[in-house]
Parts: structure tokens; C-alpha cells; sequence
């Protein structure tokens, strides 16, 4: 840290508590607090003249209330009058601007309340449905698409690699510390296509830039405050990227299952699938920019921490994803929409079935062969084979979407232990639709070409004998998707 300058020492008297990061000194008081920029220039901010510091007080306000109108009030000037005193406001000389705020109670900041293991799930479904109503009327433009390319994502690697590069030296683990720009650089490389994706379905937005738990308060409701007003490099980013600082950082702090909450509603109202192919990418990216800010800031243990959770991110484990629920609510839809956004293969239950009984795709068998194709015995078969060929796939690193009811507990068990083995994220996504949807749907299916057969006459001894996933909530992500 700098030397702190005289007039920011006479300004804390004993109503205000001084908080000072890397570029800002904040004065918390027990009504308003006083944020003022230091003078300081790195490579991605520059404060270092009083035009430059008022500017960004202005834009702090005006991005910020986006989020939290009713917290950013005002820039202040800062004043030394003609009798010597400092002070916000007034007459005399202005020698520096603050950003003035209301002050909310610093133990409801989610950091704290993490560490005091007081965040329920609830709170964190509010916290991710309040993000996802900014990030659905954020602004994007072309420009702002542009900072999505995959060229730009490699111009944003390597300048965090050059600001963590000075302190290389001081680094214990150089291979967690390479691994991590290796995979970062590879994956680009690799998966240029779903970057120009996430351009050209306007994905790229400006957004809040440093989304984690410091910088949330949840006072009845969530409060986001504190987005990057300096460099709007950080702000034109992935819908993606930002909730994937705020995972990284729940992950980092122990709360894993709090990240799953997050992520869980904010796919269920989103939609967003194609965002699970970018999660450890985006979650390894923010870690080495949290390595970065606090080896800044001396803080040289937790960059430890930080590198190390980025090397676990760049050892991605595969995903499980299991589409299940009543027949003809959507599942094979949904698989081949979540397939096609992810590039992943499906295994599907009704081709399984088909195959052991050598009967094509798009046939119609009859009632006869229908009841033996699906009895019990002939049922376990069919996902003995999907289960087995899951495995394979898991087993070497791919991530595969299986499309079964997986209408009973028993059919679904398997799933558990395959995901424990191989060490897979399991996602169980349960199909949905009212059931006049439903019926509608299986009496146009009997008048088409469709590889399931299954019907009207079927559904409602389906519907008594399924059975909702709730076995699933310890160790799966559950999300409910209704077509």
C-alpha cells in the first residue's frame, strides 16, 4: 500500500473507519461513506489526475445504480477550506472527488455472512435471480459483442499473466501457476466457435466486472454495489464470466453448495445452457485475476490459495447431464437443444431400446411386441446398456447428456455411482408440462414417424408409477424445466 496522504488522515476522524485497497481509500461512516480514488496508475486503471478521478466518480455512480439506486447518492468534492480543514462539501479549495454512499451495515455483506455460515439457500436464489434481472436488460451493442472474440479473451489472459508475472519470484507453486495459463490459452484455442456463438447470440454485455461475495450486502434483499467503473474492458464480458467470479469465489470460501444453488436458479430462469461449457474456464480465468489483486496487495498466502483452486480448474472433470420426467414433456427436445449448444452426444433411452430389440428407429411395433419392449425386464436391459455406455464415455473425460424418464428410484440409482466414479458433474434436469400439453403432444406423436412409441394409452400408468427425483438433491444439481 502507499503512504496515506495527509488529507484523507485529517478526514478520518473518529466517525469514520478507513478500508483501503489497491486503488481506492474508503471512509465508512455510520451513515454515509466516502469513497476516493488514489492517485495511481496501472496497466488497467488510471487515476492519476483530478479531471480523471472525478470522471470515474461520476461513472461509479451511474453504472452502480443500475444495480442499487438507492445506495449511490452523489460525487462530492473534497474541500480545504481557508482555515486548514478538510472536508466533504463546502467552500474552499477542491483538491479531490468521493463517490458518496449510504452506509449499510457491514455484517450483512454476503463475504461476512459466509463466514458465519448464516447464507441460506434462499438468500442465494434471490441473489441469482436479482442478477439475472440485470443481466437481462444489460446493454449490448457491437462494440461491446467485440470484447467476446477469442482474440480478446487471449489479449485478457496474458495481461493478468504480466501483472502476476512480477511477483513470479515470490510464487512457491510455478507448475499450478503455468498449468493455469495453459489451459486457459488451450481452451480458446479450442473452442473458438463457442465464443463467436456467445457473440452472435448477444451474450456479451455491460455488466457489473466483479461480482463476488465483498461486494454484495443481503439486507431483506440482495444489494450489489461496487462494479468496475474504470475499465470497461472488464464490464464487456460473458453473462457466463460474471457469475462464474461469483462460483469461483462461494467454491473458494467452502460453499460449494451455496455455488449450486446460484447456478441451479440461474439455469432455470435463464435457459442459458451453452454458459456449463464455459464454467471452468471462466471460474480458472477469475481465480488467477484473484491471485492477481492479492499478490497487489501483499497478500501473498491468499494468492497461494487462489493459483491452487485455478489449477483445479484447469483440470476439468466431465458433466453428467441426465434429462428425465413424464413422457412427452419435452426431454428429447431439450437433449438435442442442450446437445447442440454444448456439442455433446446424447444417449438416448428410446434408440437403446429399439437397438436391443432390433427393431428400427421409426418403426411401429405391436401391442404384443410394445408390452415386451417395455416390461420391467426389458426396461432394465435398456438402462443397464445406458449406464454402461455413460460410463464410457465418462471415463474418458467426455461429457455426455442422457435422455431417459427415469420415472423410478430404482432406474435412477445407478446414476449416483456413476457420477461418484467418475468423478463427473452431475446435472439431473426434470422435463415438465401441464398435462393437456402433455396429452396433445403424445396424440400427434401416434400420427407421426417418431422413435419413441410412447402414447396416450401409455401415459397415465406412467404418471402412477413416476416418481419425482428428490433422492437426487444431495448429490446432484436439480433443475426443473418446464416446456
Amino acid at each position: 500500500m502507499n503512504v496515506i496522504p495527509n488529507f484523507i488522515k485529517r478526514l478520518k476522524t473518529s466517525n469514520f473507519k478507513l478500508i483501503e485497497t489497491h486503488i481506492d481509500y474508503v471512509l465508512v461512516g455510520p451513515k454515509f461513506t466516502y469513497k476516493i480514488k488514489k492517485n495511481v496508475k496501472f496497466d488497467f486503471v488510471d487515476y492519476t489526475s483530478l479531471a480523471k478521478r472525478k470522471h470515474f466518480c461520476l461513472e461509479e455512480i451511474r453504472l452502480n445504480r443500475r444495480y442499487s439506486s438507492e445506495i449511490y447518492l452523489e460525487v462530492v468534492p473534497v474541500k480545504l477550506s481557508f482555515d486548514g480543514k478538510y472536508a466533504f462539501g463546502g467552500k474552499g479549495k477542491t483538491i479531490d472527488y468521493a463517490v458518496m454512499m449510504k452506509t449499510l451495515p457491514n455484517e450483512r455483506r454476503l463475504d461476512i455472512l459466509l463466514a458465519q455460515n448464516r447464507v441460506t439457500p434462499k438468500m442465494m436464489e434471490q441473489i441469482a435471480l436479482a442478477v439475472l434481472a440485470f443481466h437481462s436488460k444489460a446493454k449490448t451493442s457491437r462494440q461491446i459483442q467485440a470484447f467476446g472474440s477469442w482474440q480478446h479473451r487471449i489479449k485478457v489472459i496474458d495481461l493478468n499473466y504480466y501483472e502476476l508475472d512480477k511477483f513470479y519470484k515470490k510464487i512457491i507453486n510455478k507448475n499450478i501457476y503455468c498449468e493455469g495459463k495453459s489451459f486457459l490459452h488451450n481452451f480458446v484455442y479450442e473452442h473458438k466457435l463457442i465464443f463467436k456463438n456467445r457473440m452472435q447470440k448477444g451474450k456479451i454485455k455491460d455488466l457489473h466486472g466483479d461480482l463476488h461475495a465483498g461486494n454484495i450486502f443481503y439486507l431483506n434483499k440482495p444489494y450489489i454495489f461496487d462494479c468496475i467503473e474504470f475499465n470497461q474492458e472488464f464490464r464487456y464480458i460473458d453473462v457466463a464470466a460474471e457469475i462464474s467470479f461469483l462460483l469461483m469465489e462461494l467454491e473458494f470460501k467452502g460453499h460449494k453448495e451455496l455455488a449450486e444453488v446460484f447456478l441451479r436458479t440461474y439455469l432455470e430462469q435463464s435457459k442459458d445452457w451453452e454458459l456449463l461449457a464455459l464454467l471452468d474456464f471462466y471460474k480458472c480465468h477469475y481465480a488467477i485475476v484473484r491471485a492477481m489483486v492479492t499478490a497487489m496487495e501483499g497478500k501473498l498466502g491468499l494468492t497461494q490459495k487462489y493459483l491452487k483452486l485455478a489449477g483445479k480448474y484447469a483440470n476439468p472433470k466431465p458433466l453428467l447431464i441426465a434429462i428425465g420426467g413424464m413422457i412427452g414433456s419435452g426431454k428429447s427436445t431439450l437433449a438435442k437443444k442442450i446437445a447442440a449448444e454444448l456439442g455433446l452426444s446424447i444417449l438416448q433411452s428410446d434408440k437403446i431400446r429399439k437397438t436391443l430389440a432390433s427393431i428400427p428407429f421409426y418403426s411401429r411395433p405391436d401391442k404384443r411386441a410394445l408390452k415386451e419392449l417395455y416390461s420391467p425386464d426389458f426396461t432394465k436391459r435398456t438402462y443397464a446398456s445406458l449406464y454402461d455406455q455413460a460410463e464410457k464415455y465418462l471415463s474418458a473425460n467426455e461429457s455426455v447428456i442422457l435422455d431417459a424418464s427415469f420415472a423410478r428410484i430404482e432406474l435412477r440409482r445407478p446414476l449416483i455411482s456413476i457420477a461418484k466414479k467418475t468423478k463427473a458433474d452431475f446435472f439431473f434436469i426434470e422435463s415438465k408440462a401441464p398435462e393437456k400439453v402433455i396429452l396433445k403432444r403424445l396424440r400427434i406423436r401416434q400420427k407421426e414417424k417418431r422413435i419413441s412409441d410412447a402414447g396416450v394409452s401409455l401415459y397415465y400408468s406412467f404418471k402412477k408409477q413416476y416418481q419425482t427425483p428428490n433422492e437426487l438433491k444431495k448429490c446432484a444439481n436439480i433443475i426443473n424445466f418446464t416446456n
